[in-house]
């Protein structure tokens, strides 16, 4: 189960980094360094929330929480900006 989930993670993943890459083509390799490094950090908090949710105050649920949906909705920009700019 782990392995499949670590599948789709890194999947979602290239296809947000080679999104994110083609929306702003003009420093793409930078874009690849900061998406690669946003996707790892998503991965870490999330499984960070999830081991040590009971342990860990209220405020830091709150804030990692927040941040995990904002890096979501950033893998989200960048597979919409692969789907966009492919079928063109």
């Amino acid at each position: 189960m782990a392995l499949s989930a670590l599948a789709v993670s890194a999947s979602s993943g290239l296809y947000s980094i080679i999104g994110l890459s083609k929306l702003f083509a003009g420093a793409s390799t930078a874009v690849i360094i900061m998406a690669g490094a946003l996707e790892l950090a998503k991965l870490v908090t999330a499984s960070f929330l999830y081991q040590y949710w009971e342990k860990i105050n209220k405020l830091l649920k709150i804030y990692l929480t927040i941040a995990v949906i904002v890096l979501i909705s950033i893998t989200s920009a960048g597979v919409y900006g692969l789907d966009r700019k492919s079928t063109r």
